[in-house]
């Protein structure tokens, strides 16, 4: 061809290469981002005919064309070209970088970044001084981006961040973040293992199967990402040492959230107040819709805090959590109001302190508005099982709604109820043994007004009552007293048929708020999904017409005549 040369040269591998071959791809990709502008200017959409996959090794050089023959040496060379629909498959070995990306892909066309099958790509940041709360693998701003099966180490800052939308890192270990800092408390270091953060967009952030660990200060951190939706799910969190206060899973001013299937233990730092889960922030705009649900949370053979919970954080509302099991671990609820927050089927054995602890001191309103707790199973603890503290606030039923919850108090030292009222403290001792300590029961519920149905105080043992809580199996044993012990979370307020089921309170359920799965439900004896929920009218739509009549019970699926206590329905295996 006249005027184009084929002349061809060394590679530094030894090996040649065509000229044309690789200032095509250099004019590709011009070609691309000038037709991408133009396009965007006119309002049109451009799309390639087919994406291009590219290969990163060790063995590798970044002026190869990045083929599986003739691979990229660096993760950051295939970022550098890699365009809306590309895939990038990085082969075993260690990559001693940082990785910034730049490049967005697009809505059915995001770039991937996955390991090639076998093998394990490992990003190390030894010896990388990672920019001022920057991250090793910096995601920046990128949009539709997937990280898949790397693992991701030794950070001087963070390991991983973003602040885009429709970015999922999943099946990654992620671990060893600010190498070189000390657990001195200091509120400036930034060593989280994954931060997202950004207000302006609504995320459609997904954090799945990671194990994240060796944390200097928070696992998986949501800080302001004001417009929320991220879903954590799957992931095991384990060894944080929580420096800052910062937590194993944190998300403040983050809404839509769903933290499910996740394990966490060892929470290894004891004086920074640091928690396993703790959503919340200083404005009820940026707290609400938060889901935490099928949560496994234990202390663990290396966990030294003594003062971690499980938490919901300053003024939420339409917060559910739901069917978590706790070991050595507890709730808490910190700063009221919280309108619409229901805590249900949870599982909570032998916490180092309450098993519920509700926390107010004068703050902004008089009462707590309706937080809900029924059909859980509280076992044992290390102080009192119930804790509503210290100040004298409103304790009574119609702003704390305690309902067909289980108990099985320690039978021994001071581990029963304090629970403020406005008038008086109250102390039960529901752990004396026998008639005394039902007294003791019933006389905190006529005091409070708890519990109105009866709830179930039971004397049997922690083994009479689950499988093996110690190792984690929290399944209910035959003849338990948890079995049956529940009620329906809500019921129907009127007769009727079709898609559109009118309840009483529609706050215990959600629609996977375009993270994950609708729930399905059970009305009265049909089964069903929920498409959608108009939350002021209490009006939940389902995936198919069915009958119903006043009263009926609306709950999640369960077995028997009644809903059992507790995160496992007995039977079922989870």
């Amino acid at each position: 061809m006249s005027g184009v040369s084929h002349a061809k040269g060394p590679n530094p591998d030894g090996r040649f290469q065509s000229r044309w071959s690789v200032g095509n791809r250099v004019i590709r990709r011009c070609i691309w981002v000038l037709a991408f502008g133009l396009a965007a200017t006119l309002g049109i959409t451009v799309l390639r005919t087919a994406p291009t996959t590219y290969y990163v090794s060790t063995s590798g050089n970044d002026s190869n064309p990045g083929t599986i023959s003739r691979p990229f040496r660096t993760i950051q060379r295939s970022a550098n070209v890699a365009l809306p629909g590309d895939a990038v498959y990085v082969r075993g070995g260690t990559y001693n970088e940082r990785v910034a990306l730049t490049v967005s892909g697009s809505n059915g066309r995001p770039i991937t970044y996955q390991k090639y099958p076998g093998e394990t790509p490992v990003l190390d940041g030894t010896g990388i001084a990672v920019p001022n709360t920057a991250a090793l693998w910096d995601l920046g701003s990128v949009n539709y981006v997937t990280i898949d099966g790397f693992e991701v180490r030794n950070s001087s800052q963070f390991l991983m961040q973003t602040s885009g939308h429709h970015v999922t890192i999943k099946n990654s270990k992620i671990h060893a973040s600010c190498i070189g800092c000390t657990d001195d408390g200091t509120e400036g270091a930034h060593g989280n293992g994954i931060s997202i953060g950004g207000g302006s967009v609504q995320h459609y952030t997904s954090i799945l199967n990671n194990d994240i660990y060796d944390i200097y200060n928070g696992g998986i951190v949501m800080y302001d990402a004001l417009q929320g939706y991220v879903l954590v799910q799957g992931n095991t969190i384990h060894d944080i040492h929580g420096v800052g206060n910062w937590d194993m899973i944190e998300c403040h001013g983050t809404p839509y959230v769903v933290i499910k299937n996740n394990v966490l233990y060892n929470l290894v730092l004891t004086n920074e107040g640091a928690d396993y889960i703790d959503c919340g922030s200083v404005s009820t705009d940026s707290t609400h819709h938060i889901v935490y649900d099928n949560n496994t949370v234990y202390v663990g053979p290396n966990g030294t805090s003594t003062i971690g919970y499980v938490k919901i954080d300053k003024y939420p509302h339409q917060v559910i959590l739901r069917r978590n099991t706790l070991y050595g671990v507890g709730f808490a609820f910190y700063t009221k109001p919280m309108p619409e927050t229901a805590i249900y089927h949870n599982t909570v054995v032998n916490p180092m302190n309450a098993a519920v602890l509700l926390w107010q001191q004068n703050e902004f309103t008089p009462d707590w508005q309706g937080i809900t707790f029924k059909n859980n199973l509280f076992v044992d603890s290390q102080q009192y099982m119930l804790q509503h503290v210290p100040s004298r606030i409103d304790g009574s039923y119609a702003n704390i709604r305690m309902g067909h919850n289980v108990y099985r108090f320690t039978p021994a030292g001071n581990r029963g109820i304090l629970w403020e009222m406005l008038t008086f403290d109250g102390i039960y001792a529901p752990e004396r043994t026998g008639a005394a300590g039902q007294a003791e029961f019933d006389r905190w519920r006529a005091d409070t007004g708890q519990e109105p149905s009866g709830g179930t105080r039971t004397e049997e043992t922690m083994n009479a009552l689950l499988v093996n809580a110690p190792n984690l199996d929290f399944r209910l044993v035959s003849g338990s007293a948890a079995i049956g012990a529940g009620a329906p979370l809500t019921t129907t307020t009127r007769a009727g048929s079709g898609t559109a089921v009118p309840v009483v309170e529609s706050f215990y359920f959600y629609n996977g708020y375009g993270l994950t799965g609708p729930d399905q439900i059970r009305v009265g004896s049909r089964v069903v999904n929920i498409v959608k929920i108009d939350e002021k009218n209490h009006i939940i739509t389902v995936d198919r017409s069915i009958t119903w009549n006043a009263g009926d019970p609306v709950s999640l699926p369960w077995n028997g005549s009644a809903p059992d206590a507790g995160a496992i329905e007995f039977g079922s295996s989870r």
